[in-house]
């Protein structure tokens, strides 16, 4: 409290001497809780790894990292929840933990076929259409892909067309980095890359991807530090939340300037933050474009940080509609689901 006292007076200072007024901040944002949900099931191990979330209609699709550590000797798993018995735990109507019910996942053995498998990082729908980015270091170069896959009618069967899989262009060499998020958009996609640091990615790109996976097109992204790890899905404006997040023992590879990640305007505010030492988790709002990815206005929604735990690996991220977000952590301190009050009309300037 004492270093934030001692920086926000050093905004001050930067007022008068007309330093920019994203590096000057008048007050600290209020902080949004996270309502922790309860578990059961596989998915409450602390070894889920959750890498993504997106709703297939009513129904909350779950990407653990490794869907083979849920399956059997023929098929991994994938798992879902569906959005009334969600809203019923949150409104009170229910008692019982979260329980997922599993998918059942065909991939071919594509993590068996790829050298130095990392896993599934991201999770995208587009009706009965499946899109998932995989991670991997050959010769030890990280490496970004999406495939593609088809999820059965009754949502209980999803199988991977491996012959799809389209590399996507690297844009750093830090280690067990690469494309975190993938949302959807008619007939496109957007992969967004994890690290989009100045000192780390001067030129941060995401790529807009033919739904076929067949032509992409780079398209500028907003330099944000620290990571991003997943996104909601576009509204009718083009508008999309992210998750941004910092584990201080990333310092070294993420080598985060000072943040300057406030929104434009006079609305803006956010604590000045020590880099290398402070947790940062938090969601971003975007806007697509057709010239690029640019930053919107709303201020930015610093989550809770609760000091009896180490800072949270949020990696999935799906708007409740009229109500807040849904987000879960991978492994860091624990498998989390949880949920973010935010009223989009009353918090957008």
């Amino acid at each position: 409290m004492i270093i934030r006292k001692i920086l926000l007076l050093i905004a001050g200072v930067l007022v008068v001497l007309g330093a920019p007024p994203c590096l000057a901040q008048e007050a600290l944002p209020e902080r949004a809780e996270v309502e922790v949900l309860p578990l059961e099931g596989p998915l409450s191990r602390a070894n889920a790894e959750i890498s993504g979330l997106a709703w297939h209609g009513d129904q909350l699709l779950i990407l653990p990292q490794f869907p083979r550590r849920f399956g059997d000797k023929r098929y991994g798993r994938l798992f879902a929840l569906p959005r009334q018995v969600i809203r019923d735990a949150l409104e009170g109507g229910s008692q019982q933990p979260l329980t997922p019910r599993p998918i059942r996942f065909a991939d071919r053995g594509l993590r068996q076929t790829i050298e130095n498998f990392e896993g599934y990082e991201a999770l995208a729908v587009q009706g009965d259409r499946i899109f998932l980015t995989v991670e991997s270091s050959p010769q030890s170069v990280m490496q970004g892909d999406v495939v593609a896959g088809q999820l059965s009618r009754e949502a209980s069967f999803l199988k991977l067309n491996v012959d799809s899989m389209t590399e996507l262009p690297s844009q750093t060499t830090i280690d067990n980095m690469a494309y975190e998020t993938l949302v959807t958009m008619d007939r496109y996609l957007l992969a967004i890359y994890e690290a989009n640091g100045v000192n780390v990615n001067p030129n941060p790109a995401a790529y807009r991807i033919d739904s076929s996976l067949d032509t992409m097109k780079a398209l500028p992204f907003p330099t944000l530090e620290y990571r991003v790890t997943d996104a909601t899905a576009l509204d009718e404006q083009g508008r999309f939340w992210v998750i941004n997040f910092f584990y201080p023992g990333d310092r070294f590879s993420l080598n985060p300037a000072f943040d300057a990640a406030s929104p434009p305007g006079p609305s803006s505010s956010f604590p000045l933050e020590l880099p290398s030492e402070t947790p940062v988790e938090r969601l971003v709002e975007l806007r697509y474009t057709r010239s690029g990815i640019v930053r919107t206005n709303t201020p930015l929604l610093p989550l809770e940080v609760l000091k009896a735990l180490p800072a949270r690996n949020w990696e999935g991220l799906v708007r409740l509609s009229g109500s807040g977000f849904l987000i879960m952590t991978d492994t860091y301190p624990r498998t989390i689901a949880g949920f973010v009050p935010y009223n989009d009309e009353a918090e957008r300037p």
